[in-house]
């Protein structure tokens, strides 16, 4: 359960992505652990001032102690985070549905599983 979390960092790598050219932000990647092949699982933060890709940390330490069954992706909304540059206004859902596709065609490349927390977010199904 997660009251018995283990607090151990679990194995990650954290990239720089460039959106349509202009736009930056971070993804962090756990990489899945060795057994069946299993659908990735893509992780959207809600969005709210101060929430960023840290918000599924435990989930990451959880699904590490797991065995880590899938690869797990979370990233920075465009305007969140340590993403770039940071608008004086949200972008739109639309702005962020695009990013979700490009991140989706460009770096996990396979179907997956999207992880979604608050709201309704309509997603491309390609």
């Amino acid at each position: 359960s997660l009251a018995h979390s283990s607090t151990a960092v679990p194995p990650y790598s954290t990239r720089r992505v460039v959106h349509r050219g202009r736009e930056f932000f971070s993804a962090q990647v756990q990489p899945a652990g060795h057994g069946a092949p299993v659908p990735p699982l893509v992780l959207l933060p809600p969005v709210g001032v101060g929430i960023d890709r840290a918000f599924y940390n435990r989930l990451h330490q959880e699904w590490h102690a797991l065995g880590s069954p899938a690869a797990m992706h979370s990233y920075d909304l465009l305007g969140t985070g340590d993403a770039s540059p940071k608008p004086r206004r949200f972008y739109s859902p639309e702005v962020w549905a695009a990013q979700l596709d490009d991140y989706l065609r460009e770096h996990v490349k396979t179907p997956s599983v999207l992880v979604v927390q608050a709201g309704c977010f309509r997603a491309p199904s390609r």
